[in-house]
C-alpha cells in the first residue's frame, strides 16, 4: 500500500530568513512606535502647561497681579516660607488642597507637610516620570516632585531686598520679602505677555541631568511646594528649585552693581547649576530649564500659549524671553 507523502517542515535556513524578516520589520516599526508614544507624552506635557497658563491668568484676574515666586521672612532666601506654586492651587482645581495649606506658617511646619507630600498629576512631565516624591534634607522630609519651574528670568539673586532685583533682569516670578513682593502686573511686562516665559520644564530625578558638583554629581531634582535653595530645614546637598533662570548673573560687588556678568544656562544643559544661596549675593545661582523631550523643551508664556523651544535657540533670544522688561529687540524664540 502506498502512503501519501508527509508534509515537509521548514528548513533551518527558511526559519532563519523568517526570523530575520521579522527582526527587520520590528526595527522599522519600533522608531515609529516610540515617536508616537513621545508625541502623546509631549501633548500631555503641553496640556499641563496650558493648565498652568490658565491658572496664572486666573490668578491675575482675581488679584490683579501674577502670583509672586515666593515669600521670605528675612533678606535671605534660605528663609523662604512658601512656594509660588501654592498660590496657583485654587486655580488648578485644587481648592481643597489649598485650604489645607496654612500660608501664615513656613512650608516645613508640621501642619503643612501633608500638603508638601501630596503628588499632583499636573506637576510631572510623562516623558520624564509619573507622580513621585523625593526625600529632602537631613530630616528626610517627604516632598512631592515637580518637573516644571516658574520663570525668574535672569534674577538669581538670593536676597529679599527688592533693590537686589533689577527690573531689567527680572522674570515673571520674583522671590522677595512678603511685604515687598506682591507679584508682577501685566503692565510691568513691557516686553509683551506673548513674548515672556511664565513656566517652563525642569525635568528632575533623571540620570540625564546631574548637578555640576559635588563629585560624584547628584541627580538634579526639586519639589513643587519647597521654595528655592537651602532652607531652614538643613539640606547640605545641592538642590534644585521651584523657580529657574535662563542665565545667572554674578557681581564683583555686594550689594550688586549693574550690569554684572551673565552666564547663560542653556536649555537642556545636562550638568545643572545647583540652586545656591551663600552669604554673598555675588555668588548666588539658580538652576536652568531642562526637558526630556528630544531637541528642546516646552514653555507656557504669560498670555497662556505654549511653545516648544529648540535647544538651538540663540542665547540672546532665549534670555530675552525670560525677562519681563529687558527691552531687547531680538525677536521671538520661534519667528
Amino acid at each position: 500500500m502506498k502512503h501519501p507523502p508527509g508534509r515537509r517542515g521548514f528548513s533551518l535556513v527558511e526559519l532563519l530568513v523568517v526570523i530575520a524578516i521579522i527582526g527587520v520589520l520590528i526595527a522599522l516599526l519600533l522608531p515609529a512606535v516610540q515617536a508616537a508614544r513621545e508625541s502623546s507624552r509631549r501633548s500631555s506635557c503641553s496640556n499641563s502647561l496650558k493648565q498652568f497658563g490658565v491658572a496664572v491668568g486666573a490668578r491675575e484676574s482675581s488679584a490683579r497681579r501674577y502670583p509672586p515666586g515666593g515669600y521670605l521672612e528675612t533678606f535671605m532666601v534660605k528663609d523662604a516660607i512658601i512656594s509660588g506654586f501654592v498660590f496657583l492651587l485654587p486655580f488648578l482645581e485644587q481648592q481643597a488642597l489649598a485650604g489645607r495649606y496654612n500660608q501664615s506658617l513656613p512650608w516645613s511646619n508640621a501642619a503643612n507637610l501633608p500638603v508638601v507630600a501630596t503628588p499632583l498629576p499636573t506637576m510631572n512631565c510623562p516623558s520624564n516620570r509619573g507622580m513621585s516624591r523625593l526625600s529632602y534634607g537631613t530630616s528626610a522630609i517627604s516632598a512631592a516632585t515637580t518637573d516644571y519651574a516658574l520663570s525668574a528670568g535672569m534674577d538669581n539673586i538670593a536676597d529679599g531686598n527688592p533693590a537686589y532685583h533689577p527690573r531689567v533682569y527680572r522674570g515673571a516670578f520674583m522671590v522677595a520679602r512678603a511685604r515687598d513682593n506682591r507679584g508682577v502686573t501685566p503692565a510691568n511686562v513691557t516686553d509683551g505677555l506673548s513674548s515672556t516665559f511664565a513656566i517652563g520644564e525642569a525635568a528632575g530625578g533623571n540620570d540625564r541631568f546631574r548637578f555640576r558638583s559635588p563629585d560624584p554629581p547628584l541627580l538634579a531634582d526639586q519639589a513643587w511646594a519647597i521654595p528655592t535653595f537651602g532652607n531652614r530645614v538643613d539640606n547640605p546637598t545641592p538642590t534644585g528649585a521651584h523657580i529657574a533662570v535662563v542665565a545667572n548673573v554674578s557681581y564683583t560687588n555686594d550689594p550688586p552693581v549693574l550690569p554684572g556678568t551673565r552666564t547663560i544656562e542653556p536649555l537642556n544643559r545636562t550638568d545643572v547649576k545647583a540652586s545656591y544661596d551663600p552669604d554673598s549675593t555675588a555668588r548666588d545661582s539658580l538652576s536652568g530649564f531642562r526637558s526630556m523631550h528630544p531637541g528642546g523643551g516646552l514653555f507656557v508664556f504669560l498670555d497662556g500659549h505654549v511653545e516648544f523651544v529648540a535647544e538651538s535657540v540663540a542665547a540672546n533670544v532665549y534670555q530675552a524671553a525670560g525677562t519681563i522688561a529687558g527691552g531687547e529687540a531680538v525677536g521671538r524664540v520661534n519667528p
